[in-house]
C-alpha cells in the first residue's frame, strides 16, 4: 500500500504541476539505481526505494520516470510488498507526468509499467492487495491524463467489488473515482461511473461506509448538470447516511445541508433553501466550527439565498462577517477572501448603495486586471460598473447607456445582473416613449430567463412581469393574459415557500409577489375586464387558499351526505393546522408523521368525493389552477367588502415594512359585477405615521359608508393592520359610527361570509363551558394577579345561559388547568374564558404562535412539568384543541385579538389559533381591559344573546351600541373599541 503522504504528493502534483513542490527536471536516474545494478542486495533495494520516495516528495518526477523498474531484475522481490507496491505506483505516476501526450512511445512506457505492476500483483499479492493496487493504478492513469484507460481499470474494479458484495469498498471506490473524474473535467466518465454506481443493488442496499459521501458528491454533480430533481433525492439520501455514519450533527452533515440549500436555491425553492441554510449555520455553530472556513462558506451561501429573497440587508450582514473572518484568518489575497468581497459588493448593488458598490467593484476590477484570483472576469466586473452608472443616470432622469448583453452572457454573468440591466433598459425605453422597443427587449429577457431557468424561478418571474408591464402600454388584452399566467405560477410558487418550515421565508416570498399585485391592481383599474380576476386574487393572496379549499368548504356546508360533510370539515381543519406547523418550523420526524396521517385522511376523503362525482382534493404542494372568476354569491341587501393592503416597495430591501402602501377593495353585491376601488394611498415617506393613519381612518369610514348605502348588513374582510382596529367605530357620512348606522360583521377571510349564518345563535341543549376566577401562581384569591371580577362575570353568565336551557360547565379556582379545560371544551358550542391574555411583539419567534396566549389555572404542585400543563395555553397549543363544535369562543382577556401584522393570514395570534382549531366565531380584545368594566360588558352581551337580540353577532352589535350610548353603568364609551367580533 502507498504511503498517505506520498499519495497526497502525487495527487497534488497531478492537479498543479507548477506548484511549489516541483523540482528542476533531470534525466539522470537516481545514483542508488546504479549501485543496485552493480551489486544487488536487500540494502541496495531499500536505498533505491528511499531515494525514489524522496524524489516524489520533492516533485522530481522526471528522474523517477528515468528508472525502468522492469529492467532492474530482482528489485521488487527484495522489497516488502507494501514498499514494492508504492514504488510501482510512484513510477506509474512519474511515467505519466513526464510523458509527451503526442508521443505514443511515452504512453507505451506508462502502459508497460502498469503491466509490470499487474504481473507483480498476480504473483506477489493476495487478491485484496492486488485489487487495491489495480485501483490505484487506475487513479495514476486518471491523474496523468488517460481517462479512458483509467475508466476501464476502475470500472473493472467496480464490477469485481459488486460481484463480491463488498459494499464498503464499493462505496469508497464509487465516491472517490467518480469525484476524481469530475474534478479533472472528464465529465463523460464521471457521469457514467456515477450512474452505474447509483443503480448498483449493493449501493442501494444496506448502508455502507462512504456511501453517504458518494450520494453527496453525486448530488452536486447532478446539480451542476442541471438534473435538480434527481440531485434533491441524492441530497436526502446523503443526509440520512452521513447522519448515521458520523452522527448528528457533525461536519459532514453540515456540508450536506449546505449543499442541499444551494440546490434548492437553483430550483427556486427559496423557502426550503433558507430553512436548510439556517439549519446548516445552526449546526455549524453547535459544533463550534466558527474558526474554520467551512463555517464561513456556509454563511456565504446562506447570504446568497437572502439576496434571492430580496433581503439584501440580511445578506450583507452575513457577508461582512465572512469577509472579515477571511481577511483576518486567510489573508486579503486569498481566493476565498476575494469571493467574500465580491458577495459583499453584490449586496451593495442590491441595496442600491451605488457609491459604495462602485468603489468596491472598481477596486475588484483593478485587482482582476493585475492577475488576482477575483471570481468574476473583467467583462462581468466592468459591466457591473456600467450598470451602476446606468441605474444612477436613470434615477436622475438621464440617459441609460449599457454595453451589449451578448458578451455578458458568454462571460457567465450572474442572472441578477442580466435581469437588472434589461430592467433598467426597458424602463428607460418606456420612459422615452419607445414602447415597441421596450416590448421587444423585455420579451427577449422573458424568453431567455424562461428557457434557461424555467418559467417558475424568481428571476423568470421578474422578467415575465417586466414584459407584461411593457405589453400593457400597447395591448391590454395580451397584458391581461400575461399577468393571469404569471399570477398562477407565482401563487403556486409562494404557496410552496409558505410550507417550507420558515415563516420568515413565507412572508418574504409573499412580499416578492407585491410587485405583481400592484401591477395587477393598477391594470384592473385601466382594464375593467381584468377586475374579476384581481378580485379573486385578493382572497387567494391574503389566505394562500385556492379554489380547492373553497370547494371543500362548500362540501363541508352543503353536501347531502353527512359522512362526507364531516370528513370534509375534519380534513379542512387538519390541513389548516398542518400548514401552520410547517410554516413555522422545519421538517422533522413529527411533521413527517403528520404529513403521512394527512395523506391517509385525504385519500379517505377523496374516495367519498369520487363516489359523489365531486372534484378531488390535491396534496398541499400540488400546483393549482387559479383562473377563478372572483365571484361571490351574496344575499340580496348585503354588501361584502374584501380588502387587501398592497406594499409598493420603493427601496430594494424587503425585510421591514414598505414606506408606500395602497389599500384596494373588491365590493360584492347581489346581481351585480364585482367592483374594484382604490380606498387609500398610504405614503409614510412624506407624512408622519399619525397623519397617515388619521387620514386612513377618516377616508375609510366615509368610503365604507358610501359603499354600504341603504344596506343594513355590511361584511368587512380586513387586511394587515386593519385587523388591529375597531372598524365598526370609523365614522361614516353624517358623523355616525359605521356600527351605529349598519350591522357590521368582521370576517377573517372572504370565505367566512358563506359560514356567517350557520348556527348563529344559542339554543337549548347547547353545551357551554365557562372559566373565571382562576388561581394563578399563588393558587389562591390573595394573589395580585387574581381577577375577582372574572368570577362574578362567569357567575352572571351562568345564570343567563342556564335560563336558555343550556348545559353549563363552570371551571374556577384551580380547576381550569390546561388539560382539564382542553378536554372540557371539546364538543362545546360556546366557550367563555375570563382570564389574563398576552401578546409579545418582541418574541424571538414572532410567527411561531408562541408569542400569544392565555393564562389558566396553575397546575398542582405535584403535577408533572410539561408544556401542555404549565398554566399557559399558547396560541400554538390552542390550535390543537378540538373546537370544531364551537360556534363562539369568547376570550375575555387583555389583548386576546392582537397579533403580528403579516402579509398572509388574518391575525397571527389567538384569533388564528381559534380559527384553525375549528371555532366559527371569536370575541376578543385589542387592548388592555378593566376587570370590572369587562364583566359588565359581558353580562350585557349575554343578556342580548338570551333576550330580544338572538344571534351571536346581533348580540355583539347591540352591546357595542349600548356602550357607545352610555347605557351600561360604569363603562366608558371608549371601552367599546377594545372589543371585536370575528366570523372565521
Amino acid at each position: 500500500m502507498m504511503r498517505t503522504a506520498a499519495l497526497a504528493r502525487a495527487l497534488a502534483v497531478a492537479l498543479a504541476l507548477a506548484g511549489p513542490g516541483w523540482a528542476a527536471p533531470s534525466d539522470a536516474p537516481p545514483a542508488s539505481v546504479e549501485a543496485f545494478l552493480h551489486q544487488p542486495s536487500d540494502d541496495g533495494a531499500a536505498a533505491v526505494a528511499a531515494e525514489i520516495i524522496a524524489l516524489s516528495d520533492a516533485g522530481d518526477w522526471t528522474r523517477i520516470a528515468a528508472v525502468d523498474l522492469g529492467a532492474i531484475g530482482g528489485l521488487l522481490d527484495r522489497l516488502p510488498q507494501d514498499l514494492a507496491t508504492e514504488l510501482l505506483l510512484l513510477s506509474a505516476y512519474a511515467k505519466g507526468f513526464a510523458s509527451d501526450p503526442d508521443n505514443p512511445d511515452d504512453a507505451d512506457g506508462q502502459d508497460a509499467l502498469v503491466a509490470l505492476a499487474d504481473r507483480f500483483a498476480g504473483r506477489a499479492l493476495n487478491p485484496d492487495a492486488a485489487r487495491v493496487l489495480s485501483i490505484n493504478l487506475g487513479y495514476a492513469y486518471l491523474q496523468t491524463g488517460q481517462p479512458e484507460k483509467a475508466f476501464a481499470r476502475l470500472d473493472k474494479a467496480r464490477v469485481q467489488l459488486e460481484a463480491a458484495g463488498l459494499g464498503d469498498e464499493l462505496a469508497n471506490l464509487c465516491g472517490l473515482a467518480s469525484n476524481q473524474f469530475a474534478q479533472a473535467s472528464y465529465l463523460e466518465q464521471a457521469a457514467t461511473l456515477y450512474s452505474v454506481c447509483d443503480a448498483s443493488p449493493v449501493m442501494r442496499g444496506a448502508r455502507h461506509a462512504g456511501r453517504g459521501q458518494f450520494w453527496h458528491n453525486y448530488a452536486m454533480f447532478l446539480r451542476d448538470a442541471g438534473d435538480l430533481d434527481a440531485a434533491i433525492t441524492r441530497h436526502q439520501w446523503a443526509l440520512n447516511d452521513l447522519s448515521d455514519e458520523y452522527g448528528f450533527p457533525s461536519p459532514p452533515v453540515v456540508d450536506a445541508y449546505d449543499a442541499l440549500s444551494q440546490t434548492l436555491l437553483l430550483m427556486g425553492e427559496l423557502g426550503s433553501a433558507d430553512t436548510t441554510a439556517t439549519m446548516a449555520i445552526g449546526y455549524s455553530e453547535q459544533l463550534d466550527l466558527q474558526e474554520t472556513d467551512a463555517h464561513w462558506r456556509v454563511v456565504n451561501n446562506a447570504a446568497s439565498i437572502k439576496r434571492a429573497l430580496r433581503l439584501p440587508a440580511q445578506a450583507l450582514a452575513l457577508d461582512v462577517q465572512a469577509y472579515e473572518w477571511r481577511v483576518a484568518n486567510l489573508g486579503e489575497d486569498h481566493p476565498l477572501t476575494y469571493a467574500s468581497w465580491v458577495n459583499l459588493a453584490l449586496d451593495l448593488v442590491e441595496l442600491e448603495r451605488w457609491d459604495e458598490a462602485r468603489r468596491e467593484f472598481a477596486a475588484l476590477f483593478q485587482l482582476r486586471q493585475a492577475g488576482q484570483p477575483v471570481p468574476y472576469g473583467p467583462e462581468v466586473i466592468g459591466y457591473y460598473l456600467a450598470y451602476i452608472d446606468a441605474r444612477t443616470s436613470y434615477a436622475d432622469g438621464g440617459q441609460v447607456k449599457l454595453p451589449p448583453l451578448n458578451p455578458l452572457l458568454a462571460a457567465g454573468a450572474p442572472m441578477e445582473l442580466i435581469v437588472g440591466a434589461a430592467t433598467v433598459g426597458t424602463q428607460a425605453l418606456l420612459r422615452d416613449g419607445l414602447t415597441d422597443d421596450a416590448i421587444r427587449f423585455s420579451g427577449w429577457l422573458r424568453d431567455f430567463a424562461t428557457e434557461n431557468l424555467g418559467a417558475t424561478q424568481p428571476f423568470s418571474f421578474e422578467a415575465r412581469l417586466l414584459a407584461a408591464r411593457a405589453l400593457a402600454a400597447r395591448s391590454p388584452v395580451e397584458a391581461s393574459e400575461a399577468l393571469a399566467g404569471l399570477d398562477q405560477d407565482l401563487f403556486n410558487w409562494v404557496r410552496r415557500q409558505s410550507l417550507s418550515g420558515s415563516y420568515d421565508a413565507a412572508v418574504a416570498g409573499r412580499k416578492l409577489a407585491d410587485d405583481l399585485l400592484i401591477t395587477m391592481a393598477r391594470h384592473a383599474v385601466e382594464a375593467p375586464d381584468f377586475t374579476a380576476h384581481f378580485a379573486g386574487a385578493i382572497h387567494r393572496w391574503k389566505t394562500l387558499e385556492d379554489g380547492s379549499d373553497q370547494r371543500l368548504d362548500e362540501v363541508a356546508r352543503n353536501a347531502p351526505d353527512a359522512a362526507l360533510r364531516q370528513a370534509a370539515r375534519a380534513y379542512a381543519l387538519d390541513a389548516a393546522r398542518f400548514r401552520e406547523r410547517v410554516r413555522a418550523e422545519p421538517v422533522s420526524d413529527q411533521i413527517a408523521g403528520l404529513d403521512a396521517a394527512l395523506t391517509q385522511q385525504r385519500d379517505a376523503l377523496n374516495a367519498l368525493l369520487l363516489a359523489e362525482g365531486l372534484p378531488l382534493m390535491p396534496a398541499p404542494l400540488d400546483p393549482v389552477d387559479v383562473t377563478d372568476a372572483g365571484g361571490l354569491a351574496v344575499t340580496e341587501g348585503d354588501v361584502v367588502i374584501d380588502m387587501i393592503l398592497l406594499r409598493d416597495w420603493q427601496g430594494p430591501d424587503r425585510s421591514g415594512d414598505a414606506q408606500r402602501m395602497q389599500l384596494y377593495a373588491a365590493v360584492f353585491r347581489a346581481d351585480a359585477p364585482v367592483q374594484l376601488h382604490l380606498v387609500a394611498d398610504l405614503d409614510f415617506d412624506r407624512r408622519s405615521a399619525d397623519q397617515v393613519y388619521a387620514d386612513l381612518w377618516r377616508d375609510f369610514g366615509l368610503w365604507v359608508s358610501e359603499q354600504a348605502g341603504d344596506a343594513r348588513r355590511v361584511f368587512l374582510a380586513p387586511d394587515a393592520m386593519l385587523f388591529q382596529m375597531d372598524l365598526t367605530a370609523a365614522q361614516g357620512a353624517g358623523g355616525a359610527r359605521l356600527g351605529e348606522s349598519h350591522d357590521i360583521y368582521l370576517l377573517t377571510s372572504r370565505s367566512a361570509y358563506a359560514r356567517a349564518g350557520i348556527a348563529s345563535d344559542l339554543t337549548a341543549g347547547d353545551r357551554v363551558v365557562l372559566a373565571g376566577g382562576l388561581y394563578f401562581d399563588d393558587r389562591n384569591e390573595d394573589s395580585p394577579d387574581y381577577l375577582s371580577g372574572s368570577l362574578a362575570e362567569i357567575e352572571d353568565i351562568d345564570r343567563l345561559v342556564s335560563s336558555a336551557g343550556t348545559i353549563t360547565t363552570r371551571l374556577q379556582g384551580a380547576e381550569a388547568t390546561e388539560p382539564r379545560l382542553a378536554e372540557t371544551a371539546a364538543g362545546a358550542q360556546l366557550i367563555h374564558l375570563a382570564t389574563h391574555g398576552f401578546f409579545r411583539d418582541t418574541d424571538d419567534q414572532p410567527f411561531s404562535l408562541q408569542n400569544a396566549g392565555i393564562v389558566l389555572s396553575a397546575p398542582a404542585a405535584d403535577a408533572p412539568v410539561a408544556p401542555e400543563n404549565d398554566g399557559i395555553a399558547h396560541a400554538s397549543e390552542l390550535m390543537g384543541w378540538a373546537l370544531q363544535d364551537a360556534e363562539l369562543v369568547v376570550l375575555s382577556s387583555c389583548e386576546s385579538g392582537v397579533g403580528r401584522d403579516t402579509p398572509i393570514d388574518a391575525v397571527r395570534g389567538l384569533p388564528l389559533a381559534l380559527a384553525r382549531a375549528g371555532a366559527r366565531r371569536s370575541l376578543v380584545t385589542l387592548e388592555q381591559i378593566p376587570d370590572r368594566q369587562t364583566a359588565a360588558i359581558m353580562e350585557r352581551f349575554y343578556e342580548h344573546l338570551t333576550g330580544d337580540d338572538p344571534g351571536y353577532a346581533a348580540a355583539f352589535n347591540a352591546t357595542k351600541r349600548d356602550i357607545w350610548a352610555g347605557r351600561i353603568s360604569g363603562v366608558a364609551t371608549d371601552t367599546a373599541s377594545a372589543f371585536v367580533f370575528y366570523n372565521h
